[in-house]
């Protein structure tokens, strides 16, 4: 009785044997002292009590507490879930046959049922990953709750196949395989029923017919309950941005067509686009830039969600994807032996304005996609808006002029560097003004001058006069003026267009700061 080994709060441990007599151990009270938690034990027939460390003994007790912890609540075993190779789930009215098979060298899930088979996206693997969590019920319950599984409550119905294929479908060449057909029975069958709160019940049905209900997190039954479309894979494939070749679109009535050219250019690393079409811009430059830009969106661009999977020619036509008369067509030419091209059809936008509709020439399937995907294409003036170039290399002399109290000052080319007043100038400085204004990048193009731009230093301005000259004269006069946008950029002028335009403060402000950078 001292050491709690005889009453009614004594644990008795019994282990049966196939044979012979059971062995049992007694755990009493908890040894009073400091730690390690300890806890008094005997074997009965034995005149002796031992200690034995408490930690595992604390949670036994909490077992024979609470027994429904010895419960098994694992729906799928975790360890099966690679055997799986065929799931089938009716849910929200739509059935989606997914299946495991070889799409090229890989194996991969499409979903099959609909009008075609479709490539199936990450929800699948995250649909088997949930159900096999380790004690993902919350409670196996001790009678069926047959009431909460009516036609009106059942939410989703998921069937497993463990190696359940039997034979895999014919392969076509460009194709995705034809259904593949089953072997036996399914292995194990969930059926999610009503959500209660936080909660929902499930079934479980396993091949032999033997069931039983759980209680689950409500986030499973939901995450269970998703439709059809929503195991589609919503990446489309992608291509290599550097085999684009040539870019085509309609803008509203008006065809725009962009060619690269493959020859190396220094001001062009990532090659020349130039206008083909329309007339009014062929021969002109692209912003380079931006259609690669616009080219690595198509590239890797994917769907928020599936729209329909066989729309209507009704709907099609309020999408916006007449084929005929899509309201975008765009078309990627690529080079290489890969596909020739690639053609995108773009509808009309959501009612909340944040995605468009979307589907490819070859398949019946639209999408949602963001409408960023095609804003640009829309709108974005694509010219290269970048006033001039010209090479450093040709540059013999650079004059600034500028600053308060006003100086002026004279950088001359000696071979390779530089020099100011006849003495090394700072070879860094030369080489960022050389390299930001040889060909700059606008923020944008604002026309003509007006006072508050800062050009007039008569008016309280604060211009500096950058003149880059070479052996016959100047090149190129750019005035930067005042700050603008808040301090982001500053307004410049230049002699090549004669326009104003604004560039960035974080490149030119150390330009406006002083001339004692180009000090050495």
């Amino acid at each position: 009785a001292t050491y709690g080994l005889i009453g009614p709060d004594v644990i008795r441990i019994e282990v049966v044997p196939n044979e012979g007599p059971p062995d049992v151990v007694l755990i009493g009270k908890k040894v009073d002292g400091p730690p390690p938690l300890k806890y008094y034990a005997m074997v009965p027939g034995e005149p002796v009590v031992v200690k034995v460390a408490g930690e595992r003994i604390a949670a036994l007790a909490n077992t024979v507490a609470e027994p429904k912890s010895l419960q098994d609540r694992t729906l799928v075993s975790d360890l099966e879930v690679s055997r799986i190779d065929a799931v089938s789930i009716n849910a929200g009215g739509t059935k989606a046959d997914l299946r495991k098979v070889m799409v090229g060298k890989e194996p991969r899930w499409v979903v099959y049922g609909g009008s075609e088979p479709q490539l199936a996206g990450p929800a699948v693997q995250a649909l088997l990953h949930a159900v096999s969590r380790p004690r993902v019920a919350l409670e196996a319950l001790a009678a069926p709750a047959d009431a909460m599984f009516a036609p009106a409550e059942v939410k989703a119905e998921i069937t497993l196949w463990l190696d359940g294929i039997a034979s895999l479908g014919e392969a076509k060449p460009d194709a995705l395989p034809l259904e593949p057909k089953l072997k036996g029975a399914a292995n194990t069958t969930l059926i999610f029923g009503k959500i209660d709160g936080e909660k929902a019940y499930c079934r479980r049905i396993l091949a032999d017919g033997s069931k039983i209900d759980f209680l689950v997190p409500a986030s499973l039954a939901t995450l269970a309950s998703k439709k059809r479309g929503e195991y589609f894979e919503l990446k489309f494939k992608e291509f290599p941005t550097n085999l684009a070749r040539r870019l085509s679109f309609n803008r509203g009535g008006e065809q725009y067509e962009l060619v690269r050219s493959e020859k190396g250019d220094l001001d062009f690393p990532t090659g020349k686009w130039t206008f083909e079409k329309p007339d009014s811009l062929k021969g002109k430059l692209a912003d380079a830039d931006l259609v690669n830009q616009l080219i690595g969106n198509l590239a890797t661009l994917s769907a928020e969600s599936v729209a329909s999977e066989k729309p209507s020619d009704t709907e099609l036509a309020i999408m916006g994807l007449v084929p005929a008369n899509p309201r975008l067509k765009v078309v990627v030419s690529l080079a290489g032996d890969q596909e020739k091209e690639r053609t995108f059809l773009f509808g009309k936008e959501t009612p909340d304005q944040s995605y468009v509709y979307f589907k490819s020439p070859s398949k019946p399937t639209t999408y949602l996609v963001p409408r960023v995907a095609i804003d640009q294409l829309l709108t974005a003036d694509l010219r290269d808006r970048t006033p001039y170039r010209f090479d450093t290399k040709d540059v013999k002399s650079v004059k600034l002029k500028g600053w308060k109290p006003t100086r002026e000052i004279t950088l001359v080319r000696d071979g390779e560097n530089w020099t100011l007043d006849g003495k090394p100038a700072n070879p860094l400085a030369m080489m960022n003004l050389l390299n930001h204004f040889r060909a700059p990048k606008p923020v944008k193009v604002i026309g003509g001058q007006t006072p508050e731009q800062g050009f007039d230093a008569k008016k309280g301005g604060e211009p500096l006069e950058v003149t880059f000259l070479g052996e016959k004269g100047p090149i190129v006069v750019v005035t930067l003026g005042n700050a603008t946008d808040g301090g982001a950029n500053y307004f410049a002028w230049n002699s090549a267009t004669k326009e104003v335009i604004t560039l960035p403060a974080g490149l030119f402000k150390q330009f406006k700061d002083g001339p004692e950078m180009f000090k050495k």
